[in-house]
């Protein structure tokens, strides 16, 4: 009688072990319960909303915590202008770039023309409703606020050129299902 009391609440505190990690770990939750998914991103857009910008480091939250993936690097590309990090999983897509001046200009001026479907806007970000699946994000700040979020670099000696009088340009596309 005292085993089979012993493997029932064995067998109960490990189910209440695994529903805790499933509902209150954000990695599993996002991946597994899409209404968190969407609690995730409402929250970070009330959260942009609030201050008036988006928070580079709720941002990488967002995208690791809203469907977990995998990330590509390539430091080369960073040196060229070209996208050198991308994180891909089912229902998260973003590319980031380190850009010119020049090119800075022309994403400013595609920023200031999106206005339907908004969810946030400001002279250099904006999330917006693509369509009835698709959220689309879209930053362009000074390349050395990188330094506080993306730590593939060596700010300090190897990369430190790579910011300076540059643009850090991120695009994404957040699926809904």
């Amino acid at each position: 009688m005292k085993k089979q009391q012993d493997l029932i609440f064995s067998i109960i505190l490990l189910l209440l072990i695994i529903i805790s990690l499933i509902f209150f770990y954000p990695k599993i939750s996002g991946r597994y319960l899409s209404f968190r998914r969407q609690q995730i991103l409402n929250e970070f857009i009330t959260d942009t909303k609030k201050t008036n910008q988006i928070n580079l480091q709720k941002y990488w939250q967002l995208r690791e915590f809203y469907c977990p993936g995998y990330t590509t690097f390539d430091r080369t590309s960073a040196y060229k202008n070209q996208v050198f990090l991308a994180y891909f999983c089912p229902t998260f897509k973003s590319q980031d770039q380190i850009i010119i001046q020049a090119e800075y200009d022309k994403k400013i001026d595609q920023i200031k023309k999106i206005n339907s479907k908004l969810r946030f806007k400001n002279t250099n970000q904006v999330i917006y409703k693509l369509d009835s699946d698709h959220i689309k994000i879209i930053f362009v700040v000074p390349a050395s606020r990188m330094k506080k979020v993306i730590g593939y670099f060596d700010y300090g000696e190897k990369d430190k050129d790579l910011t300076k009088d540059k643009y850090w340009y991120n695009h994404t596309i957040v699926s809904s299902y």
